[in-house]
């Protein structure tokens, strides 16, 4: 039993209940796994084959966070392959530090994102995670997804960042919004009007050669507490912007830039920190990578807005 209180874990079956008549469906995800194989001959009438899911529905799975996260944690010491560094741990990684909440710094949570799998053709609905290095250095260093769509359901995919030039880690990008001067002057007024600043998590995520950060920020009044989406924040290697919309900032990031397009590999360029910068190419695949961004926050606030006239209904 090790400390998270559990010593099996497998991704065997999904439960389906029925929100009408309470109807609870169990499919087979894993029927390699032996403690289901036990299970299905003790209850045979219990499990019913996957391909027994209506369709609409298994285009929903996702991938379960718990198992990924569990998965994550010991792929940060087990992606090394050499006998001798392993032994030394001298390239052993970590979950990067949120350090939104000042001193009380989390473990960045993993992500559904949906993007372009770097060497893949379309964008798919992935579980993703980055990683830093362990000890001080706060870089990115890699990140493991899980991929969700079709045949490709379950498989992992490790990528791993290069050395050099370093590309700035969560923790990293969180300091240089925090050290911006007109970000930081505006969570300033806003705090002083008496709103308390909620800022979301920050999303990684990779384009081409290049990784671009997204962050939402909320605004809390004291007499609601109800978040209301206000701001999006996005970063490169080299800027940090504040925006109305993911696309805004997009152009905001992109503006006056004429980053150095590598014809060899007909992508990113490098900027003048030396980290990847998106090209003109990588446009679309960045809009595509985030479109669904914008409307889901949209989708939120439109919900936190019902959930406000309610709550103001009631106290009449």
């Amino acid at each position: 039993m090790n400390e998270d209180g559990f010593n099996y874990i497998r991704n065997s079956v999904k439960a389906v209940v029925d929100a009408f008549s309470g109807e609870v469906s169990i499919y087979v995800m894993g029927p390699s796994d032996p403690l289901l194989q036990m299970y299905r001959r003790a209850f045979p009438n219990l499990f019913l084959d996957f391909d027994r899911m209506p369709t609409d529905l298994q285009a929903h799975i996702r991938y379960p966070n718990g198992i990924f996260s569990a998965q994550a944690d010991m792929y940060l010491r087990y992606h090394i392959t050499d006998a001798q560094v392993f032994f030394s741990q001298a390239e052993q990684w970590a979950i990067p530090q949120d350090t939104r909440f000042g001193q009380r710094s989390v473990e960045v949570h993993s992500s559904y994102l949906i993007l372009q799998m770097p060497g893949g053709d379309s964008e798919e609905f992935v579980l993703m995670l980055p990683f830093s290095p362990a000890g001080d250095k706060k870089n990115l260093v890699g990140w493991l997804t899980a991929r969700n769509d079709g045949v490709h359901y379950g498989k992992l995919a490790a990528f791993t960042v290069p050395s050099d030039p370093q590309v700035d880690g969560p923790a990293q990008v969180e300091a240089r919004i925090e050290n911006d001067q007109i970000i930081s002057q505006q969570f300033t007024l806003w705090d002083g009007a008496g709103s308390q600043v909620v800022r979301g998590q920050l999303l990684v995520i990779p384009v081409g050669d290049a990784i671009i950060y997204v962050e939402p920020l909320y605004l809390q009044s004291e007499a609601l507490a109800f978040p209301e989406l206000k701001k999006v924040i996005l970063a490169d290697g080299s800027n940090v912007v504040m925006a109305d919309s993911v696309g805004e900032g997009l152009a905001m990031l992109l503006e006056g830039k004429a980053p150095l397009v590598d014809t060899a590999r007909g992508g990113a360029g490098v900027g003048g920190d030396g980290q990847a910068t998106p090209g003109p190419e990588d446009l679309q695949s960045i809009e595509d990578a985030v479109s669904g961004l914008d409307k889901a926050l949209k989708e939120l606030q439109e919900a936190v807005e019902r959930l406000r006239e309610s709550l103001e209904e009631d106290s009449q």
